[in-house]
């Protein structure tokens, strides 16, 4: 049995002094001498004298030695290579035959750690290898020594064994040397780059996992009840995965130097891949079956970690990772979300008390139940980077939910305005937008349902719309300074009226009345009987009583009775409508109307007694003046 490791030392030819050319008789007489000297042992002079006569011995033996090469010249080198350095080896050699050589630099190889330059010296001897020279060597030898040649299938044979010999010695001499995964895997690299690398590597590859085996299967089966364990106890999920990544890391120490010679032709190193495969299902298990998205991405990194060479399998570990961070992401916003959420409907839950602390104290994290919890969720929420679009959308809800199921738009833009508060920098210009478009519209409806209520004191209405405007947002602060602008006219032209009417007695009236006196025309009287019983007849008006006519614009006019008729009655169903305007659509019409009002009505002139014959008849119209307001506002 051939030793493992590769010595020239050991070959038949040293051990008995022959020559390739030696007959059976000279090698018997060479056993004669060696025996003589007794400096090697009979079994081993036996064993040498045997792989020299039978012929499938012999050709291990010529392929081993220095094949190519003088006696001269064998001498020579053989009893220098013990004293040359490694460098000067290689020089030496560089010109002797490819098998020479390489047997030379085995033999370097086998007897001390050598480094990456003698080794790819070596591959190189093996790659330039002339088959038909060697082999024609080899016949030469065996005809003057009289022994049959070797066939050529046998010749291929035996030089496959002696290279895969020289490769395990190769291997073993890097693995002497201080950092041996870092040698291998310079030579590795490079000779893989090229996408062909050379038979003599693949051998030691092939033979640098074979070393490895032990402790590879020792990971393999380590990892495999690291699985079970996991799979099979949830509280050794954490242990579980702890050791998975520490046995991957240890694996890809051992594998990660040969890793190129697959990759440049590729391939994915088998049992790495079945390895890769064994952790990802329990990867998946973790993140699927147990929503432990963490500990799965713990080891979907160590895949990726530890399998980069390989670009089929850390695409794979790619997308999971980042599935898995998507699915952290989303179970941290959901822990992020949830008291948000509950804070929200805490507050719907429990609407009255939210309200009146909500206006009372304000949105503070100091606030008392709920107000309080809301704001330190929301604070919570975005200093843990929560997504600020569901943040908004939950809060914006619940400021729906104020004004729309409760009516209570004063606490609805309360809160819109906090959200805008706390949003504004977080959102999209859109999701802005939005939210201020909320807050013009329940910030209307607070300030249209106060004024409202106090929709007769127009001075009132005006202090207050002072100090709306000043506040109003953005969105609808232009419609809240019109109307502002419309009832501070209306109260110009209100007092110019109520002026005007205050003097009518000593300015209008009286020299009508005067004038009255002093014509000849007929005036409507009441008439008595002359009966014993004295009795006021009824008063029976004509249709003429209520027909009206509307004045020209302007003051100081003089008015026929149906156009004092229309002021009179006109201004009776402005006092009803002023009730009906309950919206800001609806004020706005009611105030083009009392405009129109006062250009027509606010200062004129009439006869007589018109306007005291008309006020009589208008006061027993209240309902026919609340049915035409009420047809008045169904337009509005």
């Amino acid at each position: 049995m051939q030793p493992e490791v590769f010595a020239l030392s050991s070959n038949a030819f040293c051990v008995l002094r022959a020559s390739y050319t030696s007959t059976a008789s000279e090698i018997a007489e060479l056993m004669d001498e060696a025996q003589f000297e007794g400096t090697v042992s009979e079994s081993d002079l036996h064993k040498a004298q045997q792989a020299l006569v039978i012929p499938r011995l012999r050709l291990a033996a010529e392929l081993g030695w220095l094949p190519e090469l003088s006696q001269a010249q064998i001498e020579k080198i053989f009893d220098r290579r013990l004293t040359l350095s490694s460098g000067a080896l290689l020089s030496s050699v560089e010109m002797l035959p490819e098998l020479a050589r390489a047997n030379l630099i085995a033999d370097l190889c086998g007897r001390q750690a050598t480094d990456v330059d003698a080794v790819n010296a070596l591959m190189a001897s093996w790659d330039t290898l002339d088959n038909s020279s060697l082999f024609d060597f080899i016949g030469s030898g065996r005809k003057v020594s009289g022994f049959p040649s070797p066939d050529w299938k046998s010749f291929l044979i035996a030089l496959q064994h002696l290279k895969e010999r020289h490769a395990a010695t190769a291997t073993a001499s890097l693995l002497r040397s201080p950092t041996p995964q870092d040698a291998v895997r310079r030579l590795v690299d490079g000779n893989s780059s090229d996408g062909s690398p050379s038979s003599f590597l693949s051998l030691i590859v092939k033979e640098y996992e074979n070393r490895n085996e032990a402790t590879l299967s020792r990971i393999t089966d380590e990892i495999g009840e690291a699985v079970e364990a996991g799979n099979s106890q949830p509280k050794q999920i954490q242990s579980s995965v702890a050791k998975i990544h520490k046995l991957l890391l240890e694996w890809m120490d051992l594998l990660g130097p040969v890793s190129p010679s697959y990759v440049s032709r590729g391939l994915t190193e088998p049992r790495s891949k079945a390895l890769f495969q064994k952790c990802r299902a329990f990867s998946l298990h973790l993140a699927n079956d147990e929503a432990r998205y963490e500990d799965a991405r713990k080891i979907a990194l160590a895949l990726l970690t530890c399998f980069i060479p390989y670009q089929e399998l850390t695409k794979v570990a790619e997308k999971d990772l980042n599935d898995l961070d998507d699915l952290i992401k989303e179970q941290r916003d959901l822990e992020l979300f949830q008291p948000l959420y509950s804070a929200c409907d805490e507050a719907k839950s429990h609407y009255f008390e939210f309200s009146k602390t909500l206006k009372a104290q304000g949105l503070n994290a100091g606030s008392s139940a709920p107000v309080g919890a809301l704001v330190r969720a929301t604070n919570s929420f975005i200093a843990g980077n929560g997504n600020p679009n569901v943040g908004v959308n939950v809060l914006r809800d619940l400021a729906l939910t104020c004004n729309n199921d409760h009516g209570d738009p004063e606490a609805s833009y309360l809160l819109t305005q906090f959200v805008l508060e706390r949003f504004r920098t977080l959102v999209d210009d859109g999701v802005v937008e939005t939210l201020e478009e909320d807050a013009g519209t329940v910030f209307k409806n607070w300030k249209i349902s106060d004024l409202e209520k106090n929709s007769k004191n127009l001075s009132w209405m005006i202090q207050q719309l002072q100090g709306i405007v000043a506040v109003a947002p953005s969105t609808v602060r232009r419609e809240f300074s019109n109307m502002l602008d419309a009832l501070i006219e209306a109260r110009r032209k209100k007092r110019i009226k109520w002026a005007w009417i205050a003097g009518i007695a000593a300015i209008i009236i009286v020299p009508a009345i005067i004038s009255e006196n002093k014509t000849s025309t007929p005036r409507s009287s009441y008439t008595s009987s002359n009966t014993t019983t004295t009795r006021t007849t009824s008063y029976s008006p004509s249709v003429d009583d209520y027909q009206e006519s509307v004045p020209p614009i302007g003051t100081g006019l003089t008015l026929s009775k149906p156009q004092v008729r229309y002021c009179t009655f006109q201004g009776r169903r402005l006092d009803l409508l002023r009730s009906m305007a309950a919206t800001s659509s609806a004020v706005f019409k009611f105030n083009v109307l009392i405009e129109d009002y006062n250009s027509r009505c606010s200062s004129f002139r009439y006869w007589g007694s018109d306007l005291t014959s008309v006020e009589a008849g208008a006061s027993g119209r209240t309902a026919q003046f609340q049915q035409e307001a009420a047809n008045l506002s169904r337009n509005w």
